[in-house]
């Protein structure tokens, strides 16, 4: 009988190796190296039945606290029953999972954005008041930026020869999830050496600032000249390889890290 039940032990211990090798097998089909989101075609190919399991293998996977079963049935649910463009919004805790297009994401559940409309010296780091910090990493000389978190109908060119694009274009042509959209930075050229009319280009610029980001003839009021963390005008792009710099959103530093 006590072999038997060795012999049971080693069955059941091998049933939960394989089965362990296959849910990672199509974990990394569902989420390859340096994806974010979770590829629902991977749930497509397995039965219902083991779903759940394949599920809980990728929030696992995240380092997002696990579901209660209510919230891991109702994801499921609304998976099976939702239209495939319909989205998908789960809570629990300080946690979400949510749907874009054809994948999930799972999230903690983060700070309202602030409203933010104001100047920015680069020299120093710009608190947001939501828990992050802006600040520029490398050898830039400081420069006056206005900070907002609304573009209106402004427009961007992120590349040489390419058209200029609202910031709703590039987000859906990039897609760029929504709830990340929400929480977009808008870098703009100093509101006072922004205000360029034509016929008046250089007036008052030296030929460095012309060659760095100085706005163009036409340009009235401030420029557009990034949507951070994503998009940057190619001017700005050289400017900041010309230092070795980077414009970084971070965590605000707190009492305990000064």
């Amino acid at each position: 009988v006590s072999q038997a039940f060795a012999h049971s032990a080693l069955h059941l211990r091998a049933a939960d190796f394989f089965a362990e090798a296959e849910l990672r097998r199509h974990l990394q089909t569902a989420r390859p190296a340096g994806s974010e989101g979770f590829a629902l075609a991977a749930l497509a190919d397995l039965p219902a039945f083991a779903r759940p399991a394949l599920l809980l293998h990728w929030l696992a996977s995240t380092g997002v606290p696990l579901p209660p079963p209510k919230a891991l049935a109702e994801i499921l649910h609304q998976l099976d029953h939702a239209g495939a463009r319909r989205s998908l919004e789960i809570r629990w805790g300080g946690t979400q999972v949510r749907r874009y297009r054809e994948h999930l994401y799972a999230l903690s559940t983060p700070a309202p954005a602030m409203p933010i409309d104001c100047p920015w010296n680069s020299a120093q780091p710009l608190r947001l008041g939501d828990g992050r910090c802006l600040r520029i990493t490398g050898n830039a000389p400081p420069k006056q930026f206005l900070i907002r978190s609304s573009a209106g109908r402004d427009r961007l060119r992120i590349a040489d020869q390419r058209p200029q694009r609202q910031p709703r274009q590039l987000f859906q042509e990039h897609a760029i999830p929504p709830w990340q959209r929400q929480r977009a930075l808008y870098l703009y050229d100093d509101a006072d050496a922004a205000i360029v009319r034509p016929g008046t280009a250089g007036t008052g610029h030296s030929a460095d600032t012309r060659r760095t980001l100085a706005p163009p003839p036409d340009v009235i009021g401030p420029r557009l000249l990034a949507v951070l963390p994503w998009f940057q005008h190619p001017e700005l792009q050289r400017w900041l390889r010309a230092h070795a710099a980077q414009i970084r959103i971070d965590a605000a530093p707190t009492v305990a890290d000064r």
